[in-house]
């Protein structure tokens, strides 16, 4: 290959990471909502559970993740820091739902207990564990969130 085949490649390549980054940036925009939406929802569960709730909650939500799922592979290197650290932040969406995932079944091991027994009484402060971890991860990601953005911003100027 000529050195000029070379060159427009790697300007080819260096374009797509920056239109990769960008795209991303927006679609943090969409997950940050998201994030504080399940947030809210997730303390609205603890304090329900905590007041007597007979029902436990039940949580389902699709990340707005496309831009990432869809467009990663298209890229020819990343072998970069920020690129790395855009996939790792993505990969916490996977253990949120696997937080998530063990609060639905808490949850309803909760609802379908009976209340008469006392068993909803044994099972509430499990479940209430499962709720406030998941509360602190919601936080931490979003906390990660708000990094990744800041990075983005600087590395697009």
């Amino acid at each position: 290959l000529s050195e000029k085949t070379l060159r427009v490649s790697d300007e080819r390549a260096a374009q797509a990471k920056a239109y990769f980054l960008k795209a991303v940036g927006m679609e943090l925009d969409a997950l940050e909502g998201q994030l504080e939406a399940s947030r809210t929802a997730v303390g609205y569960g603890i304090s329900e559970v905590t007041a007597g709730a007979t029902r436990g909650p039940t949580y389902a939500v699709e990340w707005r993740t496309n831009v990432f799922s869809s467009q990663l592979g298209k890229l020819r290197d990343v072998a970069d820091p920020l690129l790395i650290e855009v996939i790792h932040f993505y990969g916490e969406f996977g253990v949120l739902d696997q937080v998530r995932g063990a609060v639905n079944a808490v949850s309803a091991e909760f609802t379908a207990a009976d209340a008469s027994s006392g068993e909803r009484d044994k099972v509430r402060p499990r479940l209430l564990i499962r709720l406030k971890s998941l509360h602190e991860k919601l936080e931490d990601v979003s906390e990660k969130l708000m990094s990744l953005k800041a990075k983005l911003q600087v590395a697009q100027q």
